[in-house]
């Protein structure tokens, strides 16, 4: 932001003239542009001087913040497919649409709509950002994307700490950083075909019913999320 810097008022009992100089110092009190000034803690030095050269000098303290929150993108309708093992993982990237914020980079949360925890909270890492399905979860899903900026100039996204004792950490844990959301329809599907095992070879009486299959053997089906009936024809 741009900062601009109050009027102060001196009186001198001789000058009635009494010249006021102004800056803007950093946290290790160097002078600095009031142009272009990033978030963080500064203060405005005042300094008046008479004509006889006797000064005084008083301090303005000036905080600037991000009230902006970042703009939250999703990618929408999204597929995700079982693997071999029943599961499938999404994790907050593979959602993120280019979610951007005005001053600072982002930190990306994921939660499934009907899960009260995000995931980024459960680790305090951004490994492990993911939120996963199983073969319940067939059709479409809400998955719930949270975006954060670092406002407060910390190097956190969000919250980091449980301040208000409750257990967990989330939005109602103070924090400095601003969020916004978007949310996705997500379709499971399990497309892996399923594994056929047939009986080994038999050889029986040419009187015998060919269509017993206690005598021929019976083929065993498996699917990805729900055992299968073998047909047969012969």
């Amino acid at each position: 932001t741009n900062i601009s810097l109050p009027q102060a008022v001196a009186t001198d009992n001789c000058d009635l003239n009494t010249s006021i100089r102004t800056e803007l110092l950093d946290p290790n009190d160097v002078p600095i542009s009031t142009s272009n000034v990033p978030v963080g803690n500064y203060k405005a030095r005042y300094i008046a001087e008479d004509a006889c050269g006797n000064t005084d000098t008083c301090f303005v303290w000036i905080s600037v913040i991000d009230p902006v929150a970042p703009v939250a993108v999703c990618f929408r309708d999204l597929v995700v497919s079982l693997t071999s093992d029943g599961w499938a993982y999404l994790c907050a990237e593979q959602i993120n649409d280019g979610s951007y914020d005005n001053c600072t980079d982002v930190g990306l949360q994921i939660k499934r709509e009907d899960d009260p925890s995000w995931a980024f909270y459960e680790n305090q890492t951004r490994q492990n950002n993911c939120v996963r399905f199983q073969c319940r979860d067939l059709g479409t899903d809400v998955v719930n994307l949270r975006v954060w900026d670092d406002a407060d100039g910390d190097g956190f996204f969000g919250p980091q700490n449980d301040t208000n004792g409750d257990g967990r950490i989330d939005e109602s844990d103070f924090t400095g950083d601003n969020y916004s959301e978007c949310w996705t329809n997500v379709r499971i599907e399990d497309k892996l075909p399923p594994v056929l095992i047939c009986p080994p070879d038999v050889s029986i009486n040419c009187l015998d019913d060919y269509e017993d299959l206690r005598l021929t053997g019976e083929a065993e089906a498996d699917g990805n999320c729900a055992n299968v009936d073998a047909q047969y024809s012969d």
